[in-house]
């Protein structure tokens, strides 16, 4: 009888170790599929702004460095951004990465903090990301700040400036 309970006994603690029938091999699939699926979700939220933009409109702060010249020049312009490159029009430039900070801003912290009445390109807009492109020689160009809103627009941000810009097709 002993011999019985002690049986018994081992088996119960044999499928508790195991999982209820899972194997441990089974435990480290399932936690490294749930890992691939978060590590897809960022990559995309992260990615959300790759790809060729046009310049459509534009809205200058109360202070602003650039000229009316200078503002109406870059409507138009294109702005392709790739893991490691940045294209603007026809010149290419190397970069190292983005530094981005998820849903930092609201429409009316932007007003305030950037002294910019950005309410026609609102429509929908709760939450703002902003992103700064990296590169090597720590240059500034046009397209190197940006903001990412929740409804997927980009604004690109210069010298007091928003400039708002459509994917290309």
């Amino acid at each position: 009888m002993r011999k019985k309970v002690w049986m018994a006994l081992a088996e119960c603690v044999i499928l508790g170790l195991s999982g209820c029938g899972s194997t441990a091999s089974d435990t480290a699939q399932e936690v490294q599929d749930s890992a691939a699926e978060d590590t897809e979700e960022e990559a995309s939220e992260k990615t959300s702004w790759y790809g060729t933009r046009v310049v459509t409109e534009t809205k200058a702060a109360e202070v602003s460095a650039l000229s009316e010249e200078e503002i109406s020049g870059k409507v138009g312009n294109t702005v392709t951004y790739e893991a490691n490159t940045v294209q603007i029009n026809e010149e290419q430039l190397e970069i190292e990465g983005y530094e981005t900070m998820q849903d930092v801003y609201t429409p009316d912290s932007i007003k305030e903090d950037y002294k910019a009445d950005l309410s026609d390109w609102e429509d929908g807009v709760e939450n703002i990301s902003f992103g700064e492109v990296i590169s090597s020689e720590d240059q500034d160009f046009f397209g190197d700040t940006f903001f990412v809103t929740d409804t997927g627009e980009l604004w690109i941000y210069q010298e007091g400036v928003f400039f708002r810009t459509e994917k290309a097709e």
